[in-house]
């Protein structure tokens, strides 16, 4: 793994840990002997329905113990709260927290991104946005991403709900040990639910099935090639003109990771597509680059830039990811 952590920093995060556990532990103890003391209603009871619990004594029976239900279950909360404490911090000792290596795309966790992005267009108008990324991993084989853009557009000044995505990726092999590192299919599916004529959405079912691999040359760089079919459909509510015609097409990605440090990585994907409509092709080229930095165990800080030469296009972006 590419974020190994030293046994001494593993045993540091256990301390750490073990000494925020009591900490905790002691504070709400703490409370609760405040609580007891100012006769809080929900942490005591008041004196006049306090109990007397009384025992015979052999010496002198007329001899009693009072024993009020306040000071029975301030003891058996502290008895509690010890216990608890105990139990935590051995199990501090005992586990091992989840190192995250966010630089390969075909390592699946639990995580959610918030980004915003800006995207210049020659014509149509620029976007600025929220993207909301949430993705499930039931498994080290599955991965199960949605995506939600919130747009808006510069010239039209529509705000609202851009084209919503949804992937599935399956990955029954890895190992990085070998130079063969990764191989699984995957699906993309996008929905036209943003507005055409706003300018928020491109008004077309898309559906790109994929093949992904991975190719381990070292630890600090490896590439991901991913080939990749796509199908536009006619655009929703259309007329039936050439240029509304439905769309296929191909492209071939290069995800290229470069790990210069534990906490940084980079992804520089070029990707070379062709389309066809109407009985003729067109290529293009797109660059992408990302930088990522951990900024802790579960959380990235993430940029991101792309530029479509063909269509003039670029888009910048700037988030945050959070693993769980």
């Amino acid at each position: 793994m590419i974020f190994s952590v030293s046994y001494e920093n593993e045993n540091n995060q256990r301390v750490n840990t073990t000494f925020q556990n009591v900490v905790i532990i002691l504070f709400i103890k703490k409370i609760l002997t405040l609580c007891h003391k100012k006769c809080n209603p929900f942490f005591s009871i008041p004196a006049t329905m306090k109990l007397a619990i009384t025992r015979s004594l052999p010496v002198n029976k007329s001899q009693q113990n009072t024993i009020t239900i306040q000071s029975v279950l301030m003891k058996k909360v502290n008895f509690i709260l010890v216990f608890i404490g105990l139990i935590a911090s051995l199990s501090a000792f005992g586990q091992q927290e989840k190192v995250i290596d966010a630089s390969k795309p075909t390592n699946f966790y639990n995580s959610v991104n918030h980004a915003f992005e800006f995207t210049s267009r020659p014509d149509g108008g620029n976007l600025l946005g929220y993207r909301a990324n949430l993705v499930l991993a039931p498994s080290e084989k599955n991965l199960i991403l949605g995506e939600i853009p919130v747009l808006y557009n510069t010239e039209t000044k529509n705000f609202g709900l851009g084209d919503i995505r949804a992937r599935y990726f399956y990955l029954p092999y890895k190992n990085y040990s070998k130079f063969f590192g990764a191989f699984g299919p995957s699906i993309d599916i996008i929905a036209p639910t943003g507005n055409w004529s706003n300018g928020i959405g491109t008004g077309r079912w898309t559906i790109a099935p994929g093949i992904a691999m991975g190719l381990m040359f070292s630890e600090a760089i490896q590439v991901f090639p991913i080939l990749s079919y796509q199908h536009m459909s006619k655009p929703v509510n259309s007329d039936s003109s050439a240029a509304n015609n439905e769309i296929n097409g191909g492209s071939l990605q290069f995800v290229t990771v470069i790990v210069p440090s534990p906490k940084i990585f980079f992804q520089i994907t070029p990707t070379f597509a062709q389309s066809y409509q109407n009985g003729s092709g067109s290529f293009s080229y797109i660059q992408e680059i990302s930088i990522g930095y951990q900024m802790g165990p579960k959380s990235v800080l993430g940029a991101y830039c792309k530029r479509d030469f063909k269509n003039d296009l670029t888009q910048v972006s700037i988030g945050l990811t959070r693993y769980f």
